[in-house]
């Protein structure tokens, strides 16, 4: 499987579309939060299947935050890393 991997597009999607026309046999985007309202806009101007998860600037703080999609290259946990806290130490993964 090939996947095109974004986040933080926060409403401004001209660079995706730009990059996504250079790609070829991707089979899913995957955007990881901050304006998950543009992953839906992705699926539906692109018509590709599209996962997203929701970040902060999504006000979720919840499950809604993370996901674990299974592919055949085996399960793939999905996050924004707001609730991981990944700005405030790359230690914490450790």
């Amino acid at each position: 499987m090939k996947f095109f991997v974004i986040s933080d597009t926060h409403g401004e999607l001209d660079k995706v579309y730009e990059i996504y026309k250079t790609l070829t046999g991707i089979d899913a985007i995957i955007h990881l939060g901050d304006f998950v309202k543009d992953a839906e806009e992705l699926k539906k101007t692109l018509g590709i299947d599209v996962i997203s998860v929701k970040g902060n600037m999504d006000n979720s703080f919840s499950t809604a935050a993370f996901k674990i999609v299974d592919t055949e290259c085996g399960k793939l946990y999905l996050a924004h890393g707001h609730m991981e806290n990944v700005k405030l130490n790359a230690q914490n993964f450790l």
